[in-house]
């Protein structure tokens, strides 16, 4: 068996053996191909994750048409960068938070889309100032460093009252 796959990589081999089923879920699997922008932005990003506290810190936008690669850019960070438990404080610690912009731009929606991202329970009784404190005190709590905010854009949708509450919120 071993000579019929010899034209393949030793660590591709026995993907080789496994049945159509198998092979053809891996195939569909989402897979990062390394470039060189790709790898300049995640170098960037790596860099603002190591970046010491400020009173102001630096942010990047990334941006670019549909289908670019953005989303996976940030997909392939994260990966890098996942929460881990801390078995001694019993802690989740989430250094990168990820969440997508509200389709419709309003500050409740844009906290309660940080404390789903922060995996934290809330209720819709709470209005903007409670959600305030609790994704505030949340951030802390897990030790976030970085917060990726995705589709960004949808932020456009709403009034200028409402995208200069958001920009504020940032």
């Amino acid at each position: 068996m071993t000579s019929e796959l010899g034209h393949l990589l030793p660590e591709l081999r026995h993907e080789a053996t496994l049945s159509n089923e198998e092979r053809i879920r891996r195939i569909k699997l989402d897979r990062w191909i390394s470039y060189p922008k790709a790898e300049a932005i995640l170098a960037r990003m790596s860099g603002l994750l190591a970046y010491p506290p400020h009173d102001r810190m630096p942010a990047l936008l990334i941006y670019g048409g549909a289908g670019m690669g953005k989303t996976k850019i940030l997909r392939k960070f994260i990966r890098d960068y996942p929460a881990a438990f801390d078995d001694s404080a019993g802690i989740t610690h989430m250094r990168v938070i990820h969440m997508q912009m509200p389709p419709e731009p309003d500050e409740k929606g844009f906290y309660e889309g940080l404390l789903d991202a922060l995996v934290a329970p809330t209720s819709h009784y709470h209005n903007v100032a409670q959600l305030r404190r609790i994704a505030r005190d949340l951030l802390q709590f897990v030790k976030a460093r970085t917060l990726i905010i995705d589709e960004l854009h949808s932020m456009l949708a709403g009034t200028q009252r409402q995208q200069q509450i958001l920009l504020n919120t940032l």
